[in-house]
């Protein structure tokens, strides 16, 4: 059965992703493409956003970052991770972070990236 905080997502990659490494661990933050379109014939619409995304290995199995270069097209499989913080205003801000736990790549569909900006 699948958990209830879990989501799987297949996009291409907006850019490089950032990788930050420490003593026993990497992160890599980036950009993930979506879209859905709608409509049929002159009535299609083409609807996309980005996904922010963070992915966190041990240094040992850090390998598969190398593959989050920009226009590729992989699926990320993971959780939503709530975070809070305060702000510059003393505010507690509350968001949800797109924590991937496995990546895989592929062009099943021969899709090619969206060049268009996000909606």
């Amino acid at each position: 059965m699948k958990s209830v905080n879990s989501f799987e997502v297949t996009g291409f990659i907006v850019n490089d992703a950032k990788v930050n490494k420490f003593n026993n661990a990497s992160v890599a933050r980036f950009g993930l493409s979506i879209a859905r379109t709608e409509g049929k014939d002159e009535n299609k619409k083409r609807t996309s956003a980005i996904l922010n995304v963070e992915i966190w290995r041990s240094n040992k199995n850090a390998a598969d970052l190398d593959l989050l270069k920009k226009g590729n097209r992989i699926t990320v499989k993971g959780f939503f991770k709530p975070e809070e913080y305060t702000n510059k205003d003393e505010k507690t801000v509350s968001h949800i972070v797109f924590a991937g736990t496995e990546i895989t790549t592929g062009d099943d569909e021969g899709e090619t990236p969206d060049t268009t900006e996000a909606k």
